[in-house]
């Protein structure tokens, strides 16, 4: 392996730990660092410090609704320790209610919420801005936003880096979390839902051209658009990324319908402990898990059941398209039209399925093309126990007697 590939891993995998630690850190220093008197202006209270993170100076402001109501507020100072008073009440025409334009910017909602209530189409709860770095969103409520709630969106030259989303509910946006183009992330214990569109696709969280994310503890259920596909995760193009824990669930619309999309994929991806139950397609095929033109993907533990496709159409509890080296281990699929199907192309399959379970889907437990079965053991539910014990590494197909 080479030397850069190595030291690539080991980042990665000490990401989330190291994060913690300069967050407490940051947390400990500024506290310290406080020194001078506050001043109040208006709405905003800030207080300016001697020192700070990487010597810079450290102002913390406290923003109140009138401060954002209808300008957005730029965070455009380093080091820089935002919280909320009260509820924010955007109604600019244009933008975000806050941009992050610069780096170690921490936003703490402080349990309060961040809402629009105008027409004009595109607005963004907060945005984080390309090349921008350390940037935490914290504890709170966006909602109501024509664009997505937090948008946090890089380039391949300018990639957002150590990005941290904590106790974020976004609800009634027209799309949840849009993250693009980011190295490290730390996305964790956030809900999404019942965000809304009448026209395209939504999502609840979308991240794409990353590396080094994880998501952990999250839910995207309820999202639903009237014209279009619905995703309760949307994983693209990603690298060395871990989705833990999370659920996305009840999310709907007219195309073709995911709990979790994961596309376009390579490098280690992993799934683990997921669910995604009755997401809905009123005129396409439904999926728990639809994975599409993938490699080198993990998905273990997880469950998929009951998602419900339009008429003449066709579910899926864990749907493998044009992907392969892909491992399905340890997962329950139940109720849906077809538990685990598999597409891979070529005479030669390099996708592995092992020790999972399917449960009464209507048309085949385990199937790959052609109508050829996947290696399984049907046997009937009163015997499932037994049949774990006589055969640990086989898949189990459960029917009714």
């Amino acid at each position: 392996m080479k030397r850069e590939s190595i030291f690539l891993l080991c980042t990665c995998l000490s990401f989330t730990p190291l994060m913690s630690l300069n967050v407490a850190q940051k947390a400990r220093g500024t506290t310290e660092a406080v020194r001078a008197a506050s001043t109040t202006t208006g709405t905003t209270t800030t207080t300016t410090n001697s020192t700070g993170p990487r010597g810079t100076g450290t102002i913390d402001t406290k923003i109140s609704g009138s401060h954002v109501a209808s300008t957005t507020y730029a965070a455009s100072t380093a080091g820089k320790s935002i919280k909320l008073t009260e509820a924010v009440a955007f109604s600019g025409t244009s933008g975000s209610a806050i941009n992050v334009t610069e780096s170690n910017v921490t936003i703490d909602l402080d349990g309060r919420t961040i809402s629009y209530g105008g027409a004009s189409s595109g607005i963004h709860g907060i945005t984080v801005a390309p090349g921008v770095k350390n940037t935490t969103i914290k504890n709170g409520t966006i909602s109501g936003f024509t664009g997505s709630g937090i948008y946090a969106v890089g380039t391949s030259g300018s990639k957002i880096q150590n990005l941290t989303i904590k106790n974020i509910l976004i609800t009634n946006c027209s799309n949840g979390m849009t993250l693009d183009y980011i190295v490290y992330a730390d996305i964790r214990d956030c809900i999404n839902y019942a965000n809304t569109t009448s026209s395209g696709a939504i999502h609840g969280i979308k991240l794409a051209n990353s590396l080094c994310a994880t998501v952990t503890s999250c839910t995207a259920n309820y999202n639903t658009t009237l014209s279009g596909s619905a995703y309760g995760f949307y994983f693209s193009a990603n690298q060395n990324c871990f989705l833990t824990d999370c659920e996305g669930s009840l999310n709907s619309g007219t195309a073709e319908t995911s709990g979790f999309y994961i596309t376009g994929c390579s490098a280690h991806n992993r799934i683990h402990n997921c669910r995604s139950y009755a997401n809905i397609c009123s005129a396409a095929s439904c999926n728990g898990f639809l994975i599409e033109s993938c490699s080198k993907l993990f998905i273990e533990e997880s469950s998929s059941t009951y998602n419900q496709p339009g008429s003449g159409n066709y579910s899926y509890g864990f749907k493998l398209a044009s992907s392969s080296q892909i491992i399905v281990e340890g997962n329950t699929a139940d109720r849906n039209t077809y538990g685990f199907y598999d597409n891979e192309n070529g005479g030669s399959f390099t996708n592995i399925f092992t020790s999972n379970t399917a449960r009464q889907n209507s048309t085949s437990d385990y199937l790959r093309p052609n109508g050829v079965a996947l290696n399984s053991l049907q046997i009937s539910a009163k015997f499932l126990r037994q049949g774990h014990a006589i055969s640990p590494l086989d898949n189990i197909s459960i029917r009714t007697p």
